[in-house]
């Protein structure tokens, strides 16, 4: 589900700030930003930390209710050989 589009530096660096809604279930959510090549983070929603107030002047992305955190995860080894 895309939240929104954002300019980019000549470097292609950007910025941005999600704000969800008390609704929001706790839990891992990813986020992946993509033009060419893609980026993609993760951070942690935790109703029992203190809330972060928002930083610069830019309007925040909306995190809708109805995405839900992440609740199964893969871990794959990778095994490199020379």
């Amino acid at each position: 589900m895309a939240l929104g589009t954002a300019l980019t530096g000549p470097d292609g660096s950007f910025s941005a700030t999600l704000q969800t809604s008390p609704g929001s279930g706790a839990g891992t959510y990813i986020v992946t930003v993509s033009v060419n090549p893609s980026a993609t983070i993760q951070y942690q929603l935790d109703p029992n930390e203190p809330v972060r107030a928002q930083e610069g002047e830019l309007p925040p992305y909306i995190v809708p209710e109805d995405i839900p955190p992440v609740t199964d995860f893969v871990y794959l080894p990778m095994i490199v050989r020379p």
